[in-house]
């Protein structure tokens, strides 16, 4: 204010300086007609003040090539662009001025500052986008470097800096949003009720919260001078007109102000309930009335505190009528639409549902109805109904929050969603340790137990795979002699796991891993000596395995000599640390043709030795 003052003492000075140099006169200068300055006060600046209509008619008839009026520079109107950015005028009149108008982007504005089209200059103390909010009180600031190097916030949060953050005028514990930080305890809060420094004053009663925000917003004062506001001040209980203070107050005079909330004729009514108004605009802008005859107009037009169809006065306007609660129309004018109306509590509403006001009741039937867009249990009324607790295991999103199972937040602690995917739980008749649908197994290199989605699967134990690529649960697909098959995982060490599905035998390993696999049988038979032999393949012979015969490499050590493997021997031999020819139950007809004779030695249920 200090500056405005200053500016209007030298403009005064000037004034007087010119007119006792032109040898006195009434005391105005003339209005001069090309300078954008009002000089002689009358609120009219150039071309739009009479005084000029001979010199701005002159400029723009005696011109032949002015038929834009290009030249016409007094008349600000007929700019195409904003070209003065400083002069609070609409220059081009397309509505803005100055850094508000787009065509002065980049250019100095009022004050000196950049104009800009998103306040990014925040210490200036300039409106460099015309949104008349000034540094840290634009948002555009939030988080910007402010006046004196401050930070700009949404709210104060900085109590201790000296500054207005968030530029709504007040600093530090002045600033209700720092009641209660620390840097603010040893003072008084003015806006919660108490007596917080002890000294018998409480909230704007208290001379330290002068100028500070009190209850509701309000700015505390020594004296009431705010006399419309609705607060109590200065603290004296004592609100607006009913304080002594406020007796010269224009809010407080004899007539009254039909648009605020205050009674200030103090004949007891307010707004449009006084019948001063009528006909006046009340609050909200409606008019007032008598009797309330605008019935949808959303205001309270004779302030006796029901609104459009509340008001037994509009029973008979046609937007008041009952509502239909199955038209999608709003009947009764009340905002509200089919069962989201309370007149159609009950009543049977679109699509044949059962109106709910104002809640969702039935959560099982299809149905919006408390006409708030959400149905069943996607209506959170519904949070609690039994049909809307998410099963984790079902595959249906029973809460209708579009998640399904373990994809639901709230399976998040349950047994069928938690990931105990190991080397433990990859066999054929492990249990589920996987979320959801996905099942473990080994898969990469080194192998690693890992939850791959239930599409991951396929085939069948022991089928040859190297085209897809799929095994079923419990197996992995792994190369033997050039081809891959689907073997089944087992577990020698492990009693629970090392029997194989079907015919085969915990024979394999596998490579980096302590996890062994599955060979299917061959079905071949094991006494015979021959190498080759059906279903054996050329090289191979028939040996007993754990429980079944399988066709491997055909070994070459006789019998009675030593040997380690399995397949150590040649075929028709075992290998039980020397090679025994085997020979075929019962023992009494086994044959035995390198000598002994055929005994139950093996506890193999088909074949015997030769001892």
């Amino acid at each position: 204010m200090k500056n405005i003052i200053t500016r209007l003492l030298i403009l005064v000075f000037l004034s007087f300086f010119t007119l006792s140099c032109a040898g006195g006169g009434s005391g105005a200068s003339s209005e001069i007609c090309d300078n954008g300055t009002d000089d002689d006060g009358d609120g009219l600046i150039d071309c739009e003040d009479a005084d000029c209509i001979d010199e701005c008619n002159a400029n723009n008839t005696n011109n032949t090539n002015n038929t834009n009026n290009t030249n016409n520079t007094n008349n600000t109107n007929n700019q195409d662009i904003e070209t003065n950015c400083t002069d609070g005028l609409d220059g081009d009149g397309d509505g803005f001025t100055d850094c508000a108008d787009s065509d002065c982007l980049g250019e100095t504005g009022p004050g000196g500052i950049t104009c800009e089209s998103t306040e990014t200059t925040c210490d200036d103390n300039g409106d460099n986008d015309g949104d008349s909010d000034t540094d840290c009180a634009d948002s555009d600031c939030l988080g910007e470097t402010g006046p004196g190097g401050i930070t700009c916030e949404s709210s104060e949060t900085i109590c201790n800096d000296g500054a207005d953050n968030d530029g709504d005028g007040f600093t530090d514990c002045a600033d209700s949003d720092c009641y209660g930080d620390v840097n603010c305890q040893d003072q008084e809060i003015c806006n919660n009720g108490s007596d917080d420094d002890g000294d018998g004053d409480t909230d704007c009663a208290d001379s330290d919260c002068v100028g500070s925000q009190g209850p509701g917003s309000i700015i505390c004062e020594s004296t009431e001078t705010t006399c419309d506001d609705g607060g109590d001040n200065d603290g004296d209980s004592l609100v607006d007109c009913n304080d002594p203070d406020c007796s010269s107050a224009p809010a407080c005079q004899a007539n009254e102000i039909c648009s605020n909330t205050t009674d200030n004729d103090g004949d007891g009514d307010i707004g449009c309930a006084d019948s001063d108004c009528i006909g006046e605009i009340g609050p909200d802008g409606v008019t007032c009335q008598t009797t309330e005859n605008s019935c949808n107009d959303g205001g309270d037009n004779d302030g006796d505190g029901l609104v459009d169809c509340d008001d037994s006065d509009c029973s008979g306007a046609v937007n008041c009528q009952p509502e239909n609660c199955t038209d999608g129309v709003d009947n009764d004018g009340d905002g509200d639409t089919d069962c989201a109306d309370s007149g159609c509590d009950g009543q049977t509403g679109p699509g044949g549902v059962i109106c709910s006001y104002p809640n969702e009741t039935n959560c099982t039937d299809g149905g919006d109805n408390d006409g708030d867009g959400d149905v069943d249990c996607v209506d959170s009324d519904c949070s609690g109904a039994v049909n809307c607790q998410e099963n984790c295991t079902d595959g249906v999103d029973n809460d209708g929050d579009g998640d399904v199972d373990c994809a639901d937040s709230n399976c998040s602690t349950n047994a069928a969603c938690q990931n105990t995917c190991s080397e433990d739980y990859v066999f054929y008749d492990s249990s589920d340790s996987c979320p959801g649908t996905d099942q473990c197994t080994m898969t990469g290199s080194p192998p690693a137990a890992q939850c791959l989605e239930d599409s991951e699967f396929g085939g069948s134990f022991y089928s040859i795979c190297s085209f897809t690529g799929l095994c079923p649960f419990g197996s992995i697909c792994a190369n033997s002699d050039g081809e891959s098959y689907c073997f089944p995982f087992c577990d020698r060490d492990q009693p629970d796991h090392e029997d194989c599905p079907g015919a085969g035998d915990c024979l394999y390993g596998l490579t980096d891993s302590d996890l062994s696999l599955c060979k299917e049988s061959d079905f071949c038979d094991a006494t015979v000596e021959t190498i080759g032999a059906v279903p054996c393949a050329a090289g191979e012979g028939c040996y007993i395995g754990l429980d079944h015969t399988h066709c491997f490499e055909a070994g070459i050590i006789a019998v009675g000599d030593t040997c380690t493997y399995v397949d150590d021997c040649q075929p028709g031999f075992i290998c039980a640390g020397s090679c025994y020819e085997l020979c075929t139950l019962p023992a009494s007809s086994g044959v035995c043709d390198h000598g002994g004779t055929c005994q139950d030695a093996l506890g193999d249920p088909t074949y015997g030795a030769c001892l």
